[in-house]
């Protein structure tokens, strides 16, 4: 899952190759944020491979390479 903040940076969290389980991770990911002052742009499913998420930040990456694309038929 890739998490979206509002000054351009994101983190990617989640890792898992069942699609059921991630989706389940995005709406808890978007109900603990929502009562919060700070909230992510959007948070949203994207497919991953093993490279990329081996030599991603923990937090806060702004690298424009990273997965960033939502799974078809998912909203932003």
């Amino acid at each position: 899952m890739r998490r979206e903040w509002r000054d351009g940076r994101h983190d990617l969290f989640g890792f898992t190759a069942d699609r059921h389980t991630a989706d389940r991770a995005v709406a808890r990911d978007q109900g603990f944020w929502r009562v919060g002052p700070v909230r992510p742009a959007a948070v949203y499913v994207v497919a991953a491979n093993a490279s990329a998420v081996n030599g991603h930040p923990v937090s806060g990456c702004g690298n424009s390479s990273c997965p960033d694309s939502p799974e078809r038929g998912e909203l932003r």
